[in-house]
Formats: C-alpha cells, sequence, structure tokens
C-alpha cells in the first residue's frame, strides 16, 4: 500500500473502519453449535439467578457473566444466537469506546491501530462469538487500562484527574473482577499501580482509596463465599 494511502487511512475517517470490523466480529455469532465450555454457559443460565449463585460458587470464575446472560435469556429465551450476540458486543463495545479513549489520549493514528487489532487479532475474532465471559472480561479490563492509564499520565503532572475519570476506573475494576479469575489478577495489578501514582502526586487520594476500596470489595465479596470455589472449582 502506498504511503499516502496508508496515512489516508489512520488519520482520516474512523467510521467505515469501525463498521467493517464490527460487521466483521458480528458475522460468526450468527451460528448455532455449541462447544462445551458454551453448553455449560447455557446450562447454569437456566437454573436463573438464585441457581446461578449457588451453582456458581463452585465454579473458579465469578458469576456477572452468567447473571447477565440469564437478562438475556429472560429477554429472548434460550437462543444460541442471542448469547452469541452478548459476546459479540462486547467486542463491539471494545473497538468503538477504546477507539473513542485511544483518540482523545494517543491520537487517530494510536486509535486506529488499536481498533483494527481489536477487530482482526485472531484471539480477539475466536472471543467475540463464544458464549463465554472472555470478551466481557477483555472489554473490562481493556477499559480499566485506559483509564488507569489516563489517571497515572495525569498523576505526573498532566492535568487534573477528573471525577468521572476516577468513576469510570472503579465501575471497570468492579465489571472485571466479577467477569474472570484472570481479569481478577489484572485489575488487582492495575488498581495497584494507580495507587501507587496517585500517592506521588498532588491529586485527590481519597477517589483512588475509594477505587481500591471498591475493587477490593468486589475481590472478596464474589458470588457467595469464595472458599468454596478453592475446594471444587475447576477451570473452565
Amino acid at each position: 500500500m502506498p504511503p499516502c494511502r496508508l496515512r489516508r487511512l489512520l488519520t482520516g475517517s474512523a467510521v467505515p473502519l469501525l463498521a467493517v470490523g464490527c460487521a466483521y466480529l458480528l458475522i460468526p455469532a450468527f451460528g448455532h453449535a455449541i462447544w462445551y465450555d458454551e453448553s455449560y454457559s447455557v446450562a447454569l443460565t437456566s437454573h436463573g439467578w438464585s441457581g446461578i449463585w449457588n451453582l456458581g460458587s463452585l465454579d473458579v470464575h465469578p458469576i456477572g457473566y452468567y447473571m447477565l446472560l440469564n437478562l438475556v435469556r429472560l429477554v429472548f429465551g434460550e437462543h444460541v444466537v442471542a448469547y452469541r450476540l452478548m459476546s459479540a458486543a462486547a467486542s463491539c463495545a471494545l473497538v468503538v469506546a477504546g477507539y473513542a479513549m485511544m483518540r482523545r489520549d494517543w491520537g487517530a493514528r494510536a486509535a486506529r491501530l488499536f481498533a483494527a487489532l481489536a477487530c482482526f487479532a485472531p484471539p480477539f475474532m475466536r472471543m467475540a462469538f463464544q458464549i463465554r465471559m472472555y470478551s466481557w472480561a477483555v472489554l473490562a479490563v481493556a477499559m480499566c487500562f485506559l483509564f488507569a492509564m489516563r489517571i497515572c499520565i495525569k498523576a505526573r503532572g498532566s492535568g487534573p484527574v477528573r471525577v468521572n475519570e476516577w468513576i469510570g476506573f472503579a465501575l471497570f475494576s468492579l465489571a472485571g473482577a466479577y467477569l474472570h479469575y484472570y481479569a481478577v489478577l489484572v485489575v488487582t495489578i492495575i488498581n495497584a499501580i494507580v495507587l501507587a501514582a496517585s500517592g506521588r502526586r498532588d491529586i485527590p487520594l481519597r477517589y483512588a482509596l475509594w477505587t481500591e476500596d471498591a475493587a477490593g470489595f468486589a475481590g472478596v465479596s464474589g458470588p457467595g463465599s469464595r472458599l468454596p470455589q478453592l475446594g471444587y472449582g475447576r477451570a473452565v
């Protein structure tokens, strides 16, 4: 591709790229075949919220995704395509929301590269349509990281950290903690880094401490008790 065309692609209008990328992620969601882990998600969701809460304590994963999937089941019934579209919606949200944040913080070129990778990187393509929590966990962790990066940069003196940025960071930290056990580990590390950066600068430390408390509550409260998961959970 000529350099001038590549430059226009990286700096021009983002709407076509985002539309094509999201459509590409949505196409595989219309398949009906499911594999073992997906069948586990469908079976657990069929037990309702109380059953998800009780049975989820025996699983290594938090129950946030299964609660969301149960909402889809209540609206659309036990429809595999609806379940897949819910996962694809998270991948599309990552593309659009990630692009918006990256464009504001790092410019159009970095934002377009982020959106292209979120659409066409093989791991993201595979997760986008699975009836599992992976795409939602990636969305939560990625947005948590982007908010954390913005907070840390401002903590180094580039400007004041807004309250809505702390709120966004806290909400995505909480979401990650309720979606996947790897996400719990990642958002814990991110929160520790943000807390360390906040303590070094003259910014409202109470927001950082509140965020840490919120993320810590998510990590220890979970579905009922975490102790049954230590004894009986299996990674799926």
